[in-house]
């Protein structure tokens, strides 16, 4: 069992590093910064500091940071314990109106970003914000070369 939980996260990991993204970030102009934290040890003040700081890495990106759209760029922080250690899940995503166009057309939310980051670790917070950090600069490379015009 142990060995195959390694070789589900070796190909959940190396998947995600050579994968192009099906995601398009063009013409995104704001969202709302969210991070959602499952992790009990990761304390709310922590969490609002890494949202300031997500926010502002955007901000600087050329990409606001409010929005009155359902546009939420979500941070969501899981833990699964496994015999001895600590498996941290985290997924950025981007959530927002999508208009449908089908038999009749609907309106509803998607998710039109997502990425994963899995890894074991012994501290949490650390570890986190580097995993969140990897994550949030992997998506404003993506806006970055979607969106040449936009302030760098």
């Amino acid at each position: 069992m142990k060995s195959f939980l390694k070789l589900w996260i070796f190909l959940a990991f190396s998947t995600a590093l050579f994968a192009e993204s099906p995601f398009s970030l063009e013409s995104l102009s704001s969202v709302n910064v969210t991070v959602l934290n499952k992790h009990k040890h990761l304390n709310d003040a922590y969490v609002k500091d890494l949202e300031k700081e997500i926010a502002s890495k955007l901000s600087a990106a050329g990409i606001g940071i409010s929005t009155k759209h359902f546009s939420n760029f979500l941070i969501k922080i899981q833990e699964t314990k496994v015999q001895n250690s600590s498996l941290m899940h985290v997924t950025l995503s981007l959530v927002e109106n999508a208009h449908l166009k089908r038999s009749t057309e609907i309106d509803t939310i998607a998710i039109t970003y997502s990425r994963d980051d899995f890894f074991e670790t012994k501290s949490a917070e650390v570890d986190v914000k580097e995993s969140i950090f990897f994550l949030v600069d992997e998506f404003i490379d993506q806006y970055k070369e979607e969106n040449p015009k936009s302030k760098k």
